[in-house]
């Protein structure tokens, strides 16, 4: 793969087909890679054929790759995400050969445009999507992952939850102290 080669991650959630096409645009997309196990949505344009015809439309190539999704037994036993993110991080190692896949497609694509991995999740570090860059770019380091929001925020790094500072000093400390007013549930307004 030679030089450095981008690589994107972009989660539909929030975001409308048309924003989310033409952030594709922006970036040089000539590849969407699917890893969504069920490519089908209830937000209107983001199921397989839909998406597939809409991409195709902006000469963007879509492929799915059904070996990379999250079980739906991962999925549907109710877990807060980052458990449902570690099971499919031993799913992964039980059953890499996604990852043989996406890499072709990734190599294929290097002379015509840059790949993105579609998913629903917003936030990276929230979807399964972020596992599977994580581990191509363990495999080649000639890959840069660059996760892309619909807002246009890129990040070349993992994201991480936004967290409040520690209070120290009197705008903090009423910040803390309206968020723990919220959770007991008695903020006034």
């Amino acid at each position: 793969m030679g030089s450095a080669l981008p690589v994107y991650s972009l989660g539909y959630e929030g975001v409308s087909l048309d924003r989310y096409v033409a952030l594709l645009k922006s970036r040089g997309i000539a590849v969407v890679v699917d890893v969504r196990e069920t490519p089908w949505s209830y937000k209107r344009g983001f199921s397989k054929k839909p998406l597939a015809e809409r991409l195709n439309s902006e000469g963007i190539s879509y492929v799915h790759v059904k070996s990379a999704g999250n079980p739906s037994r991962n999925r549907k036993m109710g877990l807060p995400q980052q458990k449902v993110i570690a099971l499919y991080k031993k799913h992964l190692e039980a059953d890499p050969s996604c990852l043989i896949e996406i890499s072709t497609i990734i190599a294929d694509a290097s002379h015509s445009g840059g790949v993105c991995l579609l998913c629903f999740e917003r936030k990276p570090h929230e979807c399964h999507r972020k596992v599977i860059l994580d581990k191509l770019a363990e495999q080649s380091r000639a890959l840069v992952i660059c996760h892309l929001s619909g807002n246009d925020h890129e990040s070349k790094e993992p994201s991480t939850p936004t967290r409040v500072p520690k209070p120290n000093d009197g705008k903090r400390r009423r910040i803390h102290e309206k968020i723990a007013q919220e959770k007991r549930g008695s903020v006034s307004f």
